[in-house]
């Protein structure tokens, strides 16, 4: 029996899926307490008595215990020539029923065996306690609980978190620490080479993003769900996980190598030697989510605190997203008996802007004609023209504007050259952030066409929303100036003079009048030349 003590003080602290704790009395009567200190509210707390104490004498620290009948098949008895298989592994039972603790046997795995096999056969607790939460609390935060009036035994404590991290036998009325944390999970999206929270891309760009899991002790029921806005494409053949070690000194972790462990995820259940987590095929989520990560409980038990594991995968901007406004992604983390992490987000973005042609006198003219170049890395114009494709009549939003859609290559259905409808306008839409030139290939019929191509900006910039997300603003300059509609002034020529015009008429009229007064000159000059005579 000191031997059996001995062990269980030797891994005092072991960081397990559960604990085993001893709630028993010797002279301070029939019954015991186990209290969990620093328990987490939000979550449930069960305890199991697995043995019965059936005599003890404080005095020589000498205990005996016998299986309590509901775990008797716990510890089935080996045959001969076979290896004892669950409780059997860890403990001698004799020919009284007395059990004794196997000579370097592990507490903390006969723990994870013994609350497995409960679980599985339905065994009865001895008690459960929910840690609810109270004014004030959120989940997560802190509270005692108090398993009270309890037979004296050798008890299983379990926590719907995961494990707790002590053993106590030497006391009557045991404390255990509850010393797991929540474990948390942090989604971010590449931009331009740079991991956060937002991005913005073409449609049809690739989009990368990243799952970090910051791992707790007694990680247990790990699964990781992801859903994506339908303006996103997931690539299934991407995922890729790894398993970032943290590496202790002096007690704190530090950042280790992220490349230890690198798989590429199955893309239906699987269960092999060398896959130790799998996806759920489509047709077994059951949450909305677009992909699932699950990992083996095998490959959890190998972990500690502050290991980080690192899910990769990557998604494609589709042609569903030229209507302005988030391309939402988020991810959980689902652990323990049923919980979940808050939701971890990302915001994708494409952008559109409008374009209105006109004359001085704000008359919106028709018939116009425009590319649209990108940039060179310096900001000048490039010699690549874009093509879009025209996708609708009406933008969200608008009334009766036609909408073309960027795309990346050209092919049926895709121009590279937009004309203004009769309201003098047009959208384009699915565009990255970034350095733009419009430019008049055709005017108006009677019109001048630009001298030059106007530069147009798309800026985008970082801000919070009011639910405390990092989302992203556009601004549009045209010329450098910031404005919300690309504005494109269009002037008539001059209008040159021409014979057969008025101006001829002018000279006739004219010469007749000179003509006529000459006449009554000359009629009146004559009249008084006879009257003189």
């Amino acid at each position: 029996m000191k031997k059996f003590f001995a062990i269980l003080l030797s891994v005092v602290m072991l960081l397990t899926m559960c604990t085993v704790a001893f709630a028993a009395s010797g002279t301070f009567g029939d019954k015991g307490t186990i209290t969990i200190d620093n328990a987490k509210v939000g979550f449930t707390y069960t305890i199991y008595r697995i043995l019965n104490l059936e005599s003890y004498d404080t005095v020589k620290d000498a205990y005996s215990y016998k299986v309590n009948p509901v775990w008797n098949d716990f510890f089935p008895t080996a045959g001969e020539g076979e290896e004892p298989t669950l409780g059997s592994k860890y403990v001698n039972i004799d020919s009284e029923g007395y059990v004794t603790w196997k000579d370097g046997a592990d507490a903390a795995a006969f723990a994870k065996d013994a609350l497995k096999w409960a679980k599985e056969n339905n065994i009865s607790n001895n008690g459960e306690i929910e840690n609810t939460i109270g004014e004030g609390q959120k989940k997560g935060d802190t509270k005692s609980v108090e398993f009270s009036n309890l037979d004296l035994g050798y008890y299983l404590v379990d926590s719907s978190l995961g494990a707790l991290c002590a053993l106590d036998t030497t006391n009557p009325n045991v404390t255990v620490h509850e010393k797991n944390d929540l474990p948390k999970i942090d989604k971010t999206v590449e931009e331009k080479d740079e991991w956060g929270k937002t991005s913005d891309g073409n449609v049809g760009d690739t989009v990368n993003f990243q799952i970090d899991v910051t791992v707790e002790d007694g990680a247990q029921n790990y699964v990781v769900h992801d859903k994506m806005n339908s303006g996103l494409i997931f690539d299934n053949t991407s995922v890729v996980v790894m398993l970032q070690k943290a590496v202790y000194v002096d007690g704190q972790p530090v950042k280790g190598e992220d490349d230890k462990y690198q798989y590429e995820v199955a893309t239906t259940l699987t269960n092999t030697d060398d896959v130790t987590y799998y996806t759920f095929s489509s047709s077994e989520l059951t949450d909305g989510c677009t992909f699932e990560v699950a990992f083996e409980q095998s490959f959890l038990d190998t972990l500690q605190a502050y290991d980080k594991i690192i899910v990769k995968y990557s998604a494609e901007i589709s042609a569903e997203s030229y209507i302005e406004g988030p391309l939402e992604n988020d991810a959980h983390l689902e652990y323990g008996d049923e919980n979940e992490t808050e939701k971890s987000h990302t915001n994708t973005y494409t952008w559109k802007f409008d374009v209105l042609k006109h004359n001085a006198a704000n008359t919106p003219l028709s018939g116009a004609k425009f590319k649209l170049y990108s940039a060179n890395e310096d900001g000048t114009m490039s010699n690549t023209v874009l093509n879009f494709k025209k996708i609708t009549d009406t933008a969200e939003g608008e009334s009766s504007i036609p909408t073309y859609q960027y795309t990346k290559t050209a092919g049926e259905g895709t121009t590279d050259e937009i004309t203004t409808d009769d309201n003098g306008k047009f959208i384009l839409s699915g565009l990255d952030s970034g350095i733009y030139y419009l430019d008049e290939t055709e005017a108006p019929d009677g019109y001048n066409k630009l001298p030059a191509p106007v530069k147009i900006e798309i800026v985008s910039t970082e801000t919070t929303d009011e639910t405390g997300n990092v989302v992203l603003t556009k601004t549009i300059k045209k010329d450098g100036a910031e404005t919300n509609t690309i504005d494109i002034l269009n002037n008539t020529g001059s209008e040159l003079p021409s014979t057969g015009g008025i101006g001829t008429t002018i000279f006739y009229v004219v010469g007749g009048l000179l003509m006529l007064g000459s006449v009554v000159l000359l009629v009146t000059k004559k009249k008084m030349s006879v009257n003189d005579d």
